[in-house]
């Protein structure tokens, strides 16, 4: 009787441990899938949203403070000038950009900074209505459209991480 009581001690044991062996596995399994999972997610979520900031970054061509055609502020006198019809252009692919599959993917504090910049350009051009095609600024309507631009193309740099690229040295030594 001891040989046999032994043999089913240990038959009892090995599927103890092989049950919980599996179930182990299983667990240690499901954690990982959901764990990649949600890495993905992330990771898609990333490229979406450095997607969706670089239509942004295009459409900010106008607000340029270079010399150049197609430019909303005109600063390169003493008197500086608002374009009536590229503030209106700017402000119609700004909220057409907005409500595409770009806005759906900004941070809030980006769609903040975007929209104070845009706000800003609105209530100039509001101001402006008698002006057929340009208005003149004040230095501090200038001064703070600058301000304002600056802002939300720093924010949608920062929204990527790309404030202040640089190649680790690390990075770099193994080439």
């Amino acid at each position: 009787m001891t040989d046999a009581t032994s043999t089913v001690t240990a038959a009892v044991i090995a599927a103890a441990v092989g049950f919980v062996t599996a179930m182990l596995t299983t667990y240690f399994s499901f954690r990982n899938l959901k764990l990649e999972l949600r890495a993905n997610y992330r990771s898609e979520l990333a490229k979406k949203q450095i997607e969706a900031c670089e239509v942004f970054w295009e459409i900010f061509g106008p607000t340029s403070t270079t010399d150049g055609e197609h430019r909303i502020i005109r600063d390169f006198d003493t008197n500086p000038t608002l374009d009536i019809q590229e503030t209106d252009a700017f402000i119609a692919e700004f909220q057409e950009t907005f409500t595409s599959r770009a806005g759906l993917y900004l941070s809030k504090p980006t769609r903040d900074k975007l929209h104070q910049f845009r706000d800003a350009l609105i209530k100039v051009r509001n101001e402006a209505k008698k002006a057929p095609e340009k208005c003149e600024l004040t230095r501090a309507q200038a001064d703070r459209l600058k301000t304002l631009r600056t802002a939300a193309r720093l924010a949608l740099r920062e929204e990527v991480g790309s404030t202040n690229l640089t190649v680790a040295k690390s990075e770099y030594k193994a080439y």
